[in-house]
């Protein structure tokens, strides 16, 4: 059997406590950014929104790297909003449940032309 000095002891249960506290204030700080609504609202992780688009975890990558679909990082994972989804659906997919190559190639080079608008001469 192993024998703790109590000051160790003691030094570790208070650092158990601060964690706790910190940890604490942390919920309490997301519960209040959050208004009530937001909360009752379904929330999908990464594995659902690849599910429910058919994508790869490495393309909806790629679509939280450019911005294009708002995410939420709770615990070191992601989370997505129902009415966020809605609207990525309904912005990029056009309703459907897949990207044709049309639709990549045409924000390719929307994109491309916002770049060439930021030249002044």
């Amino acid at each position: 059997m192993m024998r703790i000095d109590d000051d160790i002891f003691e030094s570790n249960i208070k650092g158990l406590a601060r964690l706790l506290r910190r940890i604490d204030e942390k919920i309490d700080k997301l519960l209040v950014s959050e208004n009530n609504g937001a909360l009752e609202e379904r929330l999908f992780d990464n594995q659902d929104l690849c599910l429910f688009l058919k994508i790869s975890p490495r393309t909806l990558q790629r679509y939280r790297n450019l911005g294009l679909i708002p995410f939420k990082t709770i615990c070191k994972r992601n989370y997505y909003k129902e009415s966020d989804v809605k609207i990525f659906v309904e912005k990029y997919f056009n309703g459907k449940t897949e990207i044709t190559d049309k639709d990549k190639w045409q924000r390719k080079n929307k994109r491309q032309d916002d770049d060439t608008e930021d030249i002044v001469v």
